[in-house]
């Protein structure tokens, strides 16, 4: 019996530097979902269209925290005050990311090409569709 749940976290611009040097993911709003995530659990870090780097994942994280509130400013752009503190499962560079159109006949997520299931972050991945991006990252690295 698997305990670990996926989520998606979505990045941009820096963000993803910063979350793999402070080892810490940082949300915007408290909301149910954040609520839901538990030690363990993996964060499928998903980097939004910025420049020249498309749309991709870039790695996984593992949640080895419970969720606390901070406001100190630690993130660049954004106060981000909703925290885990993490432990790097897979890290690739934002150039050699697995383009989520890579992976769209394996994954059963609706609205996933067309970018909606991305609005509400952090959602819960089934499964089966966590393990398959998951197994993608790791053979990209």
């Amino acid at each position: 019996m698997n305990t670990r749940d996926y989520w998606s976290y979505v990045l941009g611009g820096n963000s993803w530097q910063e979350v793999l040097a402070l080892h810490v993911a940082g949300f915007p709003r408290l909301n149910r979902h954040l609520q839901s995530i538990e030690p363990g659990d993996y964060l499928l870090c998903y980097q939004k269209h910025e420049g020249r780097i498309d749309r991709c994942w870039v790695g996984a994280l593992e949640v080895v925290s419970r969720l606390y509130e901070d406001h100190a400013r630690i993130f660049r752009d954004r106060e981000y005050p909703w925290r885990f503190e993490v432990k790097v499962v897979v890290a690739l560079p934002l150039e050699t990311g697995v383009p989520i159109h890579q992976l769209r006949d394996q994954l059963t997520i609706q609205g996933i090409q067309e970018g909606w299931f991305f609005y509400d972050y952090p959602r819960v991945i089934p499964e089966t569709d966590g393990e398959v991006i998951l197994n993608a990252l790791q053979e990209a690295e």
